[in-house]
C-alpha cells in the first residue's frame, strides 16, 4: 500500500467518525502529516532490514561476490550423513 492510499484510508475513517468540523479539519491535517512521515521513514529498506524483517541487503558493490558465493553453495555436494539445520536470527 502506498503512502497516498494509506493516507486516504485514514482520512476517510476520520471523516466517518464525524464531530466538530473545525476540529476534524485539524485532525485530518495531523493524520495526513503523521501517515506520510511514517511511510517516509518505514519505506526505507534499511528500516526493514535493521528489524530483521528480511534476510538483509546486498550492496551493489557486493553483488558479484555474493552471487559467486551462492553459485558455489548450490553446486557443492553435501557430505553424506551430515545434517545441518537452517540457522536464522
Amino acid at each position: 500500500m502506498s503512502a497516498d492510499i494509506a493516507t486516504n484510508v485514514m482520512l476517510e475513517l476520520r471523516r466517518q467518525k464525524g464531530g466538530d468540523p473545525g476540529k476534524m479539519e485539524a485532525d485530518m491535517k495531523l493524520i495526513e502529516e503523521q501517515v506520510r512521515a511514517q511511510y517516509g521513514e518505514q519505506s526505507d529498506p534499511y528500516y526493514a532490514t535493521s528489524r530483521l524483517w528480511d534476510d538483509g541487503l546486498i550492496e551493489p558493490a557486493q553483488t558479484r561476490d555474493i552471487l559467486g558465493l551462492c553459485l558455489a553453495i548450490v553446486t557443492s555436494v553435501p557430505e553424506a550423513g551430515r545434517h545441518t539445520p537452517v540457522f536464522r536470527m
